[in-house]
């Protein structure tokens, strides 16, 4: 017989603090700025690479890799009712 795949429980605590957690980075201005800056610079070595050679495909992949921590991030936080469930704990706990 096979094994049964248990998962294990979720600690809707610690999400609710990853959630805060990525709420922050995302407003973070420089974290902002440096991933605008990363995302500028690769757009314009993408651009003046050659179509279809391996720095194009190499700064593609360097674009691709940015969107999808930043995505990463949003879809940390894309529950309004864990972010603020999250931050109630946070107020309750800082008195």
């Amino acid at each position: 017989m096979g094994q049964v795949n248990v998962a294990e429980p979720i600690d809707m605590l610690e999400r609710d603090e990853r959630a805060a957690d990525a709420k922050e980075l995302l407003d973070n201005p420089l974290l902002q700025e440096v991933f605008k800056r990363l995302e500028d610079e690769t757009v314009e070595q993408l651009t003046l690479a050659g179509p279809g050679s391996e720095k194009a495909l190499a700064y593609h992949h360097r674009l691709q890799a940015l969107r999808a921590v930043y995505a990463d991030l949003l879809r940390m936080v894309d529950d309004p009712k864990m972010l603020r469930a999250a931050q109630d704990r946070r107020r309750r706990f800082s008195q």
